[in-house]
């Protein structure tokens, strides 16, 4: 009997150890639902603040294209006129050689470029310079928008290490010596605007095989 009554006793406690157990998860998982409400609270504020700052940067960012925009339209313009020219004609002369394949400020940028280094100035050379760009780019695996800034920087800026990145030969700049044999001078009495032009009508030459087999002519930049 007293054994039976020792068994109980333990049962006992035992039983209250088990209830204190329950209690205590039961608070824990009050506290961790009340965790789950908060959070649940929270994350849609927090997600709603993301989105909020994505916005606002996006707005930002597109303000500041739209400000680079305005700005190299207007330097385009200015620079275009100051050579009698309309920078408008010049993007459309562009954008129709190329396919629409170079976008309005890729072509703006182009035609900046190409009138500071004295490549191009009127619409119809600005074509000329695109298609046997385009022609030459093809060629080498180069993008229209790649292929027109090799041809102005490298006959801008008189490389024809440039110019080798569309496969136009120039045999390291001894095309220079040639041409000026030809007209009874050296290659260091040549001024820059003969050795651009020279660079050009080798661009073009360099092109016209590869426009001949599509049916397309490009005249030399001299005519």
């Amino acid at each position: 009997e007293a054994a039976t009554t020792q068994a109980q006793q333990q049962l006992k406690g035992l039983q209250g150890s088990l209830s204190g157990v329950q209690d205590q998860a039961k608070k824990s998982q009050g506290a961790w639902s009340g965790l789950k409400a908060g959070l649940s609270a929270v994350v849609p504020i927090a997600a709603g603040v993301t989105a909020a700052l994505y916005t606002m940067k996006k707005a930002m960012d597109f303000a500041r294209e739209g400000a680079s925009v305005l700005r190299l339209e207007k330097a385009g313009d200015n620079l275009a006129a100051s050579f009698g020219q309309n920078m408008d004609s010049i993007v459309g002369a562009i954008r129709t050689a190329s396919r629409g394949t170079i976008s309005n400020m890729d072509a703006m940028t182009a035609a900046n470029k190409a009138m500071l280094l004295g490549v191009a100035k009127t619409p119809e050379e600005f074509a000329k310079l695109t298609t046997a760009a385009l022609a030459l780019g093809r060629a080498m695996g180069r993008t229209a928008t790649e292929s027109i800034d090799d041809i102005v920087k490298g006959v801008g800026r008189m490389s024809p290490l440039i110019l080798d990145n569309l496969g136009i030969l120039t045999r390291g700049g001894k095309i220079f010596d040639e041409y000026a044999a030809s007209i009874g001078k050296t290659a260091d009495q040549l001024t820059d605007a003969q050795k651009k032009q020279i660079l050009l009508n080798a661009a073009l030459a360099s092109a016209q095989p590869l426009l001949d087999e599509n049916g397309n002519l490009v005249e030399d930049a001299a005519s």
